[in-house]
């Protein structure tokens, strides 16, 4: 973890260094000199520590030398830490003279702080030189001329970001015609097809394209993952969703078996660890009732007993590696990718080396494509590939199946700087979709990532999250409206890898890990990151266990507090904390208070997001925390927000519910009065000049003209209750806020409707995504004109149109994707005809007076998705659209 520590290291010394506040008051040059040391020399250990891990030997001198090397790191980042928290408690009150007064007295040569440090530091000197003695002694050298250092190096920069969500089906045809014919033959035997084979071999790739070729031949279908710490509630739930079984049958006591007795169905269960879940699953599958209709299911496992158990041998389909010449197409098709190479193929003389590499994949779909990303990367040369298959020979852990090397091995051919973002998806549980908003937010609160010259922080994240899909680590699950990443995640094979690696460098650690190891009341020194997941969530709150050095704690399952339990305080030394995403299930009791009051010691805490807290004060000691660069409390009903959030200057990220309320101040368990409560005609100060998201504000309780007073930097924003006076703030030609403005939701009630006349969005040229649940009058859509002239993606919902909006619509030129859903529309035709030069995707949904659509074939030329759904007196739809219509 060594590596990572220092990047981070770094970072800080940076921060420090470059601190206005430090350069005034720091009168003592050895304090400037030593920090600037610390800087310096990290910098350097962090390219020795690469070059020594890129040539690891086997002694127990080298290995000795590593530990060292990283424990060096951790105490420099402690020192640091340690550094900045008696610096930060020294802050009460405001940024004032009074402050500087007292920090001038914290950084002076006779300060006590500052004295420490510079004590601390001299140690950490000491500790380099006996590194360096024990360098010489165990003659580790600098033999790698690889400079891995920075990822914004120059074949990074030629990388294309160019992924194929799902790999390119190759040497599996005959697989998959073979599994075609079974399930759709109403005469076969099998019931349930199991195909089984060693991670990284396809499985899921297989069952996926045999799955989306065949469900149209049945009367529903599902798929679901299934996954090591899934519970069986969850995977019915997404069943019962997915084939048609809505919550009103629900109701009427109809359950999943009873609802699929009478279909044909097809189940596709992904990656079944355990007997234990098929035994909970199954009594809702009338299995056998169904064998004649044609009903079938299908699993993929790793293990070939779980097939046998729940298929027999007959269902089970064992799928081997690929054939030689098959595993040479694929890596062909990988490596020439986005390649100017990709016609004329690879030089001759690296064919040899090419197919030796080849071998050493075993034909492991998932090793060949890591292999050819890895090479991608390089250049085409004897040396480089040659060095590529050393390493192969030459991992030392010789646990490891000769997949798990390579995997290993593209983990170490990342960029230091690299690495501590891929490690972090060890965190989030198995098969988990990550939003990519919440990640690279992590990213930033951990200064993994920092701004880049003219590249905003979320720009950089973007960069290191591609790096990471082109060198086919990080899946993509789902694209935004602009093609971006929208969320994630991580092959299972992977993800395992990833969380070996993760727990071997310290890097983590799941609480089940610490429960599992140590007394229920105990002070845990190593733990960096806890990730709280679903077996262990509840054990969270009634352990007694301390973590000091903790950076991180994210719980991915709400944590249950009984009735008048007392909960611990989860602050309570853990000053270093930076990242907090926890859920919690409490009572109305004031449990949310007792967990959140404290929230205000955490002053390096950067990345807050809450859910769970309803009815309680997010408390006023927010405002101490200067790092906070995110603050997500959507999924808290009728949270209570100190004003002082409108001053934290430093926020880039505000995002609370539409039922959230401003007061004066929150203090003690609720500051509920009614008297507190702020509403529109308070006058607050507004002083965020870093925001780019701001979402939802409810007009009801603020006012629109504090948006004047944003920062020039928002991106998305959210309007609940928008009125006219919203949209005069929108339409102001003189406010130079909404310049960079990319995605805005608006929406509003019956009490408030908008003049179609002089809404206009026009002025907004980088807004490419609109939302729009808003009441019109006249019930028309405004001129086309009056839309953003770059608009790729429309809403619109509940907005009770009289005039059909395909009229106004199809006349903007870069539209890709058009949603009309519920009520935003009561006539009873619309005519599809027109330019819609650009419409890719269309949703028609809960028009209930829609009767007819009229298309003569002439409009719509790209259109390629086409979404019908709960439009009930809708007679018929045109054949032109019923071909691209999917479920």
């Amino acid at each position: 973890m060594a590596e990572i520590v220092f990047t981070a290291v770094i970072n800080k010394a940076i921060d420090i260094s470059s601190n206005a506040l430090f350069n005034e008051v720091s009168s003592d040059s050895s304090l400037r000199e030593n920090i600037h040391w610390i800087e310096t020399e990290m910098r350097r250990m962090r390219s020795y520590l690469a070059d020594a891990e890129a040539n690891q030997i086997s002694s127990h001198g080298g290995a000795n030398l590593i530990n060292d090397i990283q424990e060096l790191a951790q105490d420099v980042e402690n020192v640091l830490d340690t550094y900045l928290c008696e610096i930060a408690s020294h802050r009460e009150g405001e940024w004032g003279l009074q402050c500087l007064k007292e920090a001038a007295r914290i950084f002076s040569c006779h300060g006590h702080t500052a004295h420490k440090l510079v004590a601390r530091v001299e140690e950490i000197k000491r500790k380099v030189a006996d590194i360096d003695r024990a360098r010489v002694t165990y003659n580790i050298t600098d033999s790698s001329s690889n400079n891995k250092d920075e990822i914004f190096s120059t074949s990074d920069q030629r990388r294309s970001f160019l992924h194929v969500d799902e790999s390119e089906i190759i040497g599996l045809e005959k697989d998959c015609k073979e599994l075609e014919t079974k399930l759709l033959d109403t005469n076969s035997e099998s019931d349930v097809i199991s195909i089984i084979g060693m991670g990284g071999l396809g499985k899921t790739t297989l069952a996926k394209r045999v799955y989306k070729q065949v469900k149209c031949h049945f009367d529903c279908s599902a798929l679901v993952s299934v996954f090591q710490e899934t519970r069986s509630k969850e995977v019915l739930l997404e069943l019962a969703k997915q084939v048609g079984l809505g919550e009103d049958k629900m109701e009427q006591n109809i359950n999943l078996r009873t609802f699929l007795k009478e279909k044909r169905y097809l189940i596709f269960l992904d990656d079944v660890w355990s007997i234990d879940i098929w035994d909970a699953l199954s009594p809702n599958f009338p299995i056998f009732d169904n064998s004649k209709n044609g009903s079938r299911i299908i699993i993929t496992s790793r293990n070939n007993d779980i097939g046998r158990y729940i298929g027999g041998d007959r269902s089970i389909h064992d799928l081997q590696p690929l054939k030689p010449e098959d595993s040479w197409k694929l890596f062909i098709k990988v490596l020439l990718r986005a390649s100017k190479d990709n016609k004329s193929g690879i030089p001759t003389n690296l064919e040899g080396i090419g197919r030796e590499l080849m071998k050493r994949c075993g034909g492991v779909p998932l090793a060949i494509v890591l292999t050819a990303s890895l090479l991608r990367a390089k250049e085409k040369s004897e040396h480089d590939w040659n060095r590529v298959l050393k390493n192969m020979h030459q991992n030392h852990e010789q646990d490891l199946d000769q997949c798990s090397k390579i995997l290993r091995l593209s983990y170490e051919d990342l960029p230091v700087s690299l690495r501590p973002c891929f490690l972090y998806f060890a965190l989030f549980p198995e098969d988990y979709e990550i939003p990519v908003f919440d990640l690279i937010n992590m990213w930033a609160a951990e200064k993994f990532i920092t701004r880049r010259e003219d590249c905003e922080i979320e720009e950089v994240g973007e960069f290191c999250l591609n790096d990471l899909v082109a060198r086919n680590l990080i899946q993509v699950s789902k694209r935004r409206y602009d093609g971006k990443i929208k969320t994630c995640r991580i092959h299972n094979v992977l993800h395992d890898l990833c969380i070996k690696v993760a727990k071997g460098k310290k890097f983590f650690h799941s609480l089940n890990d610490i429960v599992g190891t140590t007394s229920s009341s105990c002070c845990v020194e190593g733990p960096r990151r806890l990730a709280v997941h679903q077996r262990d969530a509840d054990k969270y709150l009634s352990c007694h266990l301390e973590t000091p050095k903790i950076y991180a704690l994210l719980s991915f399952e709400p944590i249950k507090v009984p009735k008048n339990q007392k909960v611990k305080n989860i602050f309570q030394n853990v000053g270093f904390l930076r990242v907090l995403n926890l859920e919690i299930l409490a009572s109305p009791d004031k449990c949310g208070w007792s967990v959140i009051g404290p929230i205000g010691k955490l002053i390096h805490l950067s990345y807050l997001r809450l859910r769970g807290f309803s009815d309680t004060c997010l408390p006023s000691s927010i405002s101490n925390l200067k790092y906070l660069l995110t603050l997500d409390v959507r999924g808290c009903d009728s949270i209570r927000l100190p004003t002082c959030i409108w001053k934290m200057e430093q926020l880039r990220h505000l995002q609370i519910g539409a039922l959230s309320l401003f007061v004066r101040s929150c203090v003690g368990y609720w500051g509920f009065e009614e008297s507190n409560i702020v509403t529109k005609h308070y006058p607050i100060e507004v002083n965020l000049p870093n925001i780019q998201t701001l979402e939802t504000m409810d007009v009801c309780y603020w006012n629109p003209e504090w948006l004047c007073k944003v920062g020039p930097n928002i991106r998305r924003l959210a309007v609940s209750g928008a009125s006219k006076e919203t949209i005069n703030v929108l339409n102001n030609q003189n406010n130079a806020i909404f310049e960079k403005l990319e995605n805005l939701r608006l929406s509003n009630d019956t009490t408030h409707d908008i003049s179609s006349e002089i809404f206009t969005l026009s002025g907004c040229p980088n807004l490419l995504k609109v939302h729009l649940d808003v009441f019109f009058s006249p019930s028309m859509l405004p001129s086309f004109e009056h839309f953003p002239p770059n608009l790729i993606k429309l809403t619109l919902l509940k907005n009770r149109l009289t005039e059909d909006p395909l009229q106004t619509l199809n006349k903007l030129p870069k539209l890709k994707i058009l949603k009309l859903d519920f009520d935003c529309y009561i006539g009873k035709t619309m005519d599809c005809d027109g330019d819609f030069c650009q419409l890719e995707v269309l949703r028609i949904r809960g028009l209930d007076n829609l009767e007819e659509l009229m298309m003569d074939g002439v409009g719509m030329p790209r259109l390629r998705k086409v979404m019908i759904d709960r439009c009930e007196q809708l007679k018929s739809i045109p054949e032109s659209l019923q071909n691209l219509r999917t479920t």
